[in-house]
Order: structure tokens, then C-alpha cells, then sequence
């Protein structure tokens, strides 16, 4: 069978059983799409039953889009769902940058699958012309038997459980939008090396699309004042993507700025995981609140939300302490505090609560 090759490269010369592979009629497979159920992980029951508590450890101030996020795929993967052929769950993120749309779906990878390294992101700013539509899907070179592998369909062949991640759905073709649809109704698409099964991936794609509050929705009938900020925002998403694509979400949720408070929690989990690993390295860190005060600004907070956080915390915080840990490579107890308005190291007799 000819393995599958990233596209660009340069073919290579093909067996025959590749060639008898490629001409078998596409639809032969139809009875037995539907993969075998693979074996899930021994605690998925209580991850499932947790996952609300366990997502709000890496999601501030979404819980709500929590909730309505947890209980769709509990309804899915107890088989109570009336189109089983559908992915696990389809979810539309709705909101400005910098509000936790793309964190929402890692940390639903993290919480499911035990990691996030295997979330298939795609940037649909990539897929803004007709003839892009097809390196989602495998094919074939012209004139060969080699195949191209679809930088979605390839994937999720390997990880039929994957979450999968649509970012600015807003940027694609029309093309991708009816391709996503057939996902989402059918769970399935067939390419090149026959059908991939969806029935078991969790899809999320988001979109910075918003009604302006210069805007006014008077051509159909309404005033601004006669509708909710959710329902105009419903009403553009369905001018733009159609409202078929939009009902066929599980959700389609609505993310607030987030507010200074929201950003520090966040700025903590990140510290705390930096910790956490450095307390495996038995090294043990302390870092004072009044830390986050120098670089969490509520005009950066307005302008950008949690996005410059990681920017922030590496100036701020992480450039002085791996100088730090560098020169003082003996310290196993380390404190970080605010003297004036500078941030201060200093290794310290042990490490406090």
C-alpha cells in the first residue's frame, strides 16, 4: 500500500498493490464505516463526572460555556444522543481575541485524552481559496498512486478521538463551511483513501465575529433595543455562515473580555504549572501576589485579554529567575517578591505556604 506523503514532497515511485489500493470503489466500505469502539481509559467515567470541576482549574470565568460544554458530551458518550453518526460534540466559540476560545478546546483535549499535544488546529486563514479546500482530505499526485496527506482527514485517521480545532472559521472558503457541515450532519468524509469516521472527535471552531454596537438590525425587522446581544450575534452568524451550519453546532457559546481578576487567576495556573515542574527538579518557588501587579494592567487587560500573558510572564517574571537559577544553581528554596517596583529573588531558608 503507498504510504501517505506530506504535500510538496517529491513522489517516489509506487508498487502495484498501491494501485489495486486506489481503485477500489470508494463506497465498498459503507457497511463497516463505523469504527470499532476503541478502548477507553479506565477512569473516563469519573473524568466525565468531574469534568465541570476539571476544566474550571484551567478555564476562569466561563462557567457557563463549562456546563453546556460538559453536558453535551456526557449525552454523547452514554450513547443517549439522537444522531449517534456525529461527532462527540460541535461547538461554536463566539468572542473577541484574547478571551480563552482557543484555550477552551486544549483543555478539553487535556481533560479527555490526558494531553493536548494531539489537537488538530487548523488555521482557516489557510483555507481562504477554493483550490485549498483539498489539503484538508487526502489525494493523490497526478499521474501517480502516491497519496498526499489531508492535514485534516490524516489525523484524525491516526487519532479517531482527537479534538479537532477550526480557528477563525470566519477567514475559510465556503467550501470548508459545507465540507463542515457534511462533518457535523454526517460524521464522515470520504477522500481519496476511502471513508474517515468523525463519530468520535469533538470539533470546536471559533470566529471573532460580533455585532458592532454601531450596527443596527432594523433591515429585518428588529431594533437593537428588541434584541439581546446573543440573539444579534446568532442572527450575523447565520447571515454569514448560514443558518444550517449554525444549528448544526451542539453549542454556540458567547465569551465575554475578560476582566483583570479573570487574567490574574489565569496568570497564576500558568506560574503554577512552571512550579509544579520545577518542584519535580526539587526546586521549591514562592511568588509573592504583588508580582502579577506589575505587569497585569487593565488597559492591556481591555486591549488584548489573557493574550500578552505569556509575553507578560516571560519579561516580567521568567527572564529574571532563569538568570536567577543559573547563577545560583545550589538554591533549592526560592523566593520572588516586589521591592519598589522591581521584581526580587532571593534564595530563603525554606519555602513557604
Amino acid at each position: 500500500m503507498p504510504k501517505p506523503q506530506h504535500r510538496g514532497r517529491k513522489p517516489r515511485p509506487d508498487s502495484g498493490d498501491g494501485a489495486e489500493r486506489s481503485r477500489k470503489p470508494r463506497t465498498s466500505a459503507r457497511a463497516t464505516r463505523r469504527r470499532k469502539p476503541l478502548a477507553r481509559p479506565r477512569d473516563e467515567k469519573d473524568v466525565l463526572l468531574r469534568l465541570e470541576e476539571i476544566l474550571r482549574q484551567r478555564i476562569i470565568g466561563k462557567d457557563d460555556a463549562i456546563a453546556r460544554v460538559a453536558n453535551a458530551i456526557r449525552i454523547r458518550r452514554t450513547h443517549l444522543d439522537f444522531h449517534p453518526a456525529r461527532p462527540d460534540g460541535a461547538f461554536l466559540l463566539v468572542g473577541p481575541s484574547g478571551v480563552g476560545k482557543t484555550e477552551f478546546a486544549f483543555a478539553i483535549a487535556e481533560a479527555l485524552n490526558g494531553n493536548d499535544r494531539d489537537v488538530i488546529h487548523l488555521d482557516m486563514a489557510d483555507y481562504t481559496e477554493e483550490e485549498d479546500i483539498a489539503d484538508l482530505l487526502v489525494t493523490l499526485y497526478p499521474g501517480t498512486e502516491t497519496f498526499i496527506e489531508g492535514s485534516l482527514t490524516t489525523p484524525v485517521r491516526r487519532h479517531p478521538r482527537a479534538v479537532i480545532l477550526l480557528r477563525g472559521l470566519e477567514h475559510a472558503h465556503p467550501g470548508v463551511h459545507r465540507l463542515l457541515l457534511h462533518i457535523l450532519e454526517r460524521g464522515l468524509v470520504v477522500d481519496a483513501q476511502g471513508e474517515v469516521a468523525f463519530d468520535q472527535t469533538i470539533v470546536f471552531a471559533t470566529t471573532r465575529l460580533h455585532p458592532d454596537e454601531s450596527e443596527t438590525v432594523e433591515q429585518i425587522g428588529f431594533t437593537r433595543s428588541t434584541l439581546s446581544r446573543e440573539e444579534r450575534c446568532r442572527r450575523m452568524l447565520e447571515e454569514r455562515f448560514g443558518p444550517e451550519l449554525i444549528a448544526a453546532f451542539n453549542e454556540v457559546l458567547y465569551f465575554q473580555s475578560l476582566s483583570p481578576q479573570d487574567v490574574r487567576r489565569i496568570a497564576r495556573y500558568k506560574v503554577q504549572k512552571v512550579v509544579d515542574r520545577l518542584k519535580r527538579q526539587r526546586r521549591g518557588v514562592v511568588i509573592s501576589e504583588k508580582v502579577y501587579d506589575t505587569f497585569i494592567k487593565e488597559e492591556e487587560v481591555a486591549r488584548a485579554g489573557a493574550r500578552y500573558l505569556n509575553r507578560a510572564l516571560a519579561e516580567n517574571l521568567f527572564t529574571p529567575l532563569s538568570k536567577f537559577l543559573l547563577s545560583h544553581a545550589e538554591a533549592r528554596h526560592i523566593t520572588v517578591e516586589v521591592e519598589g517596583d522591581r521584581v526580587v529573588i532571593h534564595p530563603t531558608g525554606r519555602v513557604g505556604r
